[in-house]
């Protein structure tokens, strides 16, 4: 983006000031973003945004059954809490591959040049007061963050495994390709720092 001022020398003073001021404006997955499990959201964002292969190793884990009326053990899995059954099983290591649906890449691009002048507006609309920076920031802020949870939203490219929609369905997360229990959405924020 080019930027030409033209008026009074007045605008290069609030320019420097602006500069040396330094405020930062910092949008996307935040330091500290968790899952109630306590798992880094940051983690989840990168393996989302730039792709990821997942070495799982064997291991043995316990299912859990009901008994039918007659008897015999019941072919749908219960809760720990509900079963009478239990059988311990061996599950193969596998590979999962999570392909690359790059929601903060492909926002910034598609959206650099709005953001250039959502920020020019609220600044020069608040340029008489002192903190027009910061408040030009956290509207800035704000309008990014919308717009990444947009495309967060929009089921980017490309579609989800038949088994990852059959999951996400079942518990009710909705089929968007990013959502699932919805800590990457929530998890999208902003900061202003001076």
């Amino acid at each position: 983006m080019k930027v030409t001022l033209s008026g009074s020398k007045n605008w290069k003073k609030v320019l420097e000031s602006i500069a040396q001021k330094a405020e930062t404006l910092r949008v996307g997955v935040l330091e500290g973003a968790k899952t109630e499990d306590g798992e880094s959201v940051a983690t989840y964002a990168f393996y989302n945004e730039f792709g990821a292969t997942v070495e799982v190793p064997e291991r043995t884990q316990t299912l859990y059954f009901k008994r039918n009326r007659d008897g015999t053990v019941g072919n749908r899995f219960v809760r720990k809490d509900k079963s009478d059954f239990a059988q311990d099983v061996t599950v193969g290591g596998h590979t999962i591959t999570i392909p690359a649906r790059p929601f903060m890449r492909s926002t910034v691009e598609a959206q650099k040049d709005a953001w250039a002048k959502a920020f020019a507006d609220a600044f020069v609309a608040k340029a008489h007061e002192r903190d027009a920076v910061v408040r030009g920031l956290n509207l800035l802020g704000r309008k990014m963050q919308d717009d990444i949870v947009a495309t967060i939203k929009s089921n980017l490219a490309p579609d989800n495994a038949e088994s990852t929609k059959r999951r996400k369905n079942a518990k009710g997360a909705g089929k968007g390709t990013l959502i699932d229990k919805g800590h990457l959405l929530k998890s999208i924020s902003y900061e202003v720092e001076s």
